[in-house]
């Protein structure tokens, strides 16, 4: 089973953790226990009857009945009757008073609506109510009036109130800023310490062909072709074609004939050509220059072609050139790899044709194809499970649980291990009984809470001690050590770092009781395969 903040942590770091997990796990989040009486929208107190089952809201005076041992921790709240049972929340909206043990629905959610008022909702989302007949039962979809309730102090369970804690220091990061960084803090932590871990894959899809062509060109069977200029047009090849301008036609694909006159002769017959000795005229044949478009040649002028066309001027050829052809490139969001275009990884992914995988985080290496390990033995140990696991599984089976999974060393590791977790369990059970059977309850609760202070006081001082030097060069670069800043951070993360050591500590002795009393290997198999996904590194958050 895995500690919440990613890291596998060993047997041994138990022992040193065990005095203040044992306060944690029964103390969690400052619970407090106080003597209340619950007053409803009409004015009525809440009861529990003398059939230590039926609650009701109907009483105008508050007697030992209308008394509950009210334990709040966050914003969660128990109720305890006169009687030591439990207000329970029925799935059909029945309210009773009659459990013995305290489980998800003798659990009440606390909504503060201010002036006083208060919401309970149920484990089952809906809200308490106190209906005008003094009825209380729990099946209102939405808090309106007759929701509301007023909880007044009616003496306090403790003999002594709890010791006021130092105030924490003064800081202008708000609750929102600091669960932002705790968050990121969370994280980091865990692709430090997680020492073998799955890289994740996925697959970004088939590539496609290249299409985009850049500006001023076209695509084209494949192909990226310049736009043909102007008075050109693409004749369906790799080549633009001249049009054929005003006063041609097209005449196949290559040519355009003249619609007008493409020749003429300039000769004609002047009949006073010359004139005679008694100045009589004589006629002949005369030329005069060709007309503005016309130029001669062989004693005709011709239809000059325009700019593109070549050769005859009645059917001229029409120019041609090539367009060139390139190959296309990818859009923006995708890469041209081996001549298709892939999308690109995501970040923190590299990939192999349709394939993609996760990088290893920086300070971790790669471990074969599919993880990512913290360092070398933890790449060659954790591979070594995952190898080794399935063949011993199927050998103590067969033997009946007589095939060490790792040999002598091992079965010591084991034993040894126990040993400290039985410790533990035990310095657990004798701190909770000593609390239990306290006269006065209120120093217990102030034990616990110096212990939870003291750890704060830690992450005041030196972040780097509750998690690592580069999670505390990172928040030193904005927040150096010894600033407001650094302090609320650290105070913020110490309280992080006890509610998941408390976690921990329960999850994992669980883990080791199941293991040692698991001859056959099954949960060994299933532990050695069973590794965190990888994590990558982030910039810090503000």
């Amino acid at each position: 089973m895995r500690n919440p903040l990613g890291a596998h942590a060993s047997p041994r770091s138990w022992l040193k953790k065990a005095l203040l997990i044992a306060a944690l796990l029964f103390f969690g989040a400052a619970a407090h226990a106080e003597i209340v009486s619950i007053q409803g929208y009409f004015g009525k107190y809440v009861v529990a009857e003398g059939d230590q089952k039926t609650v009701n809201a109907n009483r105008v005076a508050v007697g030992p009945w209308e008394k509950w041992d009210a334990t709040r921790n966050g914003n969660i709240v128990t109720f305890q009757s006169n009687f030591g049972k439990y207000m329970s929340a029925q799935p059909n909206g029945s309210i009773e008073a009659n459990r013995g043990a305290v489980g998800p629905w003798e659990q009440f959610q606390v909504q503060d609506i201010g002036g006083g008022l208060v919401n309970f909702k149920t484990a089952h989302g809906t809200y308490l109510t106190a209906e005008p007949g003094g009825t209380f039962v729990g099946n209102r979809k939405a808090a309106g009036e007759w929701e509301r309730f007023k909880v007044a102090f009616a003496g306090s369970t403790p003999a002594q109130p709890p010791a006021q804690l130092p105030s924490p220091p003064p800081s202008s990061l708000s609750r929102a800023q600091l669960d932002t960084i705790v968050a990121w803090m969370t994280k980091e932590k865990s692709v430090y310490d997680t020492p073998l871990c799955y890289r994740s894959t996925y697959d970004r899809g088939i590539g496609t062909a290249p299409q985009i062509c850049g500006a001023g060109k076209t695509n084209n069977s494949g192909l990226c072709y310049d736009n043909c200029s102007n008075d050109y047009r693409d004749n369906g090849t790799a080549t633009c074609v001249r049009n054929c301008p005003s006063g041609y036609s097209e005449s196949g694909l290559l040519l355009c004939h003249y619609n007008g006159e493409a020749s003429y002769s300039p000769v004609y017959w002047d009949s006073c050509k010359w004139r005679g000795l008694f100045g009589e005229c004589w006629g002949g044949l005369a030329e005069n220059g060709c007309r503005d478009g016309y130029s001669k040649a062989a004693s005709m002028c011709w239809k000059n072609n325009p700019d593109g066309l070549s050769g005859s001027a009645l059917d001229p050829m029409r120019h041609t050139y090539s367009r060139g052809g390139t190959r296309p490139s990818c859009s923006g969001d995708r890469n041209d790899e081996v001549g298709l275009c892939y999308l690109k990884p995501r970040d923190g992914y590299s990939c192999q044709v349709t394939m993609c995988q996760q990088n290893c985080a920086s300070g971790t290496m790669a471990c074969g194809p599919a993880t990512c390990a913290k360092d070398q033995e933890s790449c060659g140990q954790g591979i070594a499970d995952m190898v080794l696991s399935p063949a011993m599984l199927v050998a103590n089976v067969f033997t009946f649980g007589s095939a060490s999974t790792a040999g002598a060393a091992a079965k010591t590791s084991a034993k040894a291990a126990e040993q400290a977790a039985k410790a533990s369990m035990k310095n657990v059970k004798r701190l909770k009984e000593t609390v239990d059977n306290a006269a006065n309850l209120g120093a217990g609760i102030n034990v616990m809470r110096d212990a939870v202070e003291k750890l704060a006081l830690v992450g005041e001082d030196d972040i780097a001690a509750l998690s690592n030097d580069e999670i505390a060069a990172a928040i030193e670069a904005r927040y150096p050590k010894g600033s407001a800043g650094y302090k609320a951070i650290g105070r913020r993360w110490a309280h992080i770092v006890a509610a998941i050591w408390a976690k921990e500590m329960q999850i994992e002795l669980a883990q080791l009781v199941t293991s040692v009393a698991d001859p056959s290997g099954v949960l060994g198999t299933i532990y050695a395969f069973d590794k965190p996904m990888c994590g990558q590194h982030k910039a810090f958050p503000l």
